[in-house]
């Protein structure tokens, strides 16, 4: 949190008299949910991006395996290893 988001905060909590018990529950409450909802935003956060990876990577693997093309004159079959490649470089921005 920052300082302005906890001077703000405290702003909100002074709808009562400063410095009662009151006034301080109210404060702690507003600290406490903005602290849980940054935590459960990074947490989110983090496995969302856990899973695009590991769908990127499972896509990387497919165009590695997939015949894209055959090179007419050599019979030669061309595989997806520049799309992985692509897809792969995605996840390095």
């Amino acid at each position: 949190m920052r300082r302005d988001e906890i001077a703000q905060m405290m702003q909100d909590s002074s709808g009562m008299h400063w410095g009662t018990e009151a006034h301080f529950q109210r404060f702690a409450k507003l600290v406490y949910e903005k602290a849980w909802a940054d935590t459960a935003l990074a947490a989110t956060h983090t496995v969302t991006d856990a899973a695009i990876l590991k769908e990127r990577e499972a896509c990387a693997k497919l165009a590695e395996q997939t015949v894209c093309d055959t090179h007419l004159p050599t019979g030669v079959k061309i595989y997806g290893t520049r799309v992985a490649k692509a897809i792969r470089a995605r996840n390095n921005p």
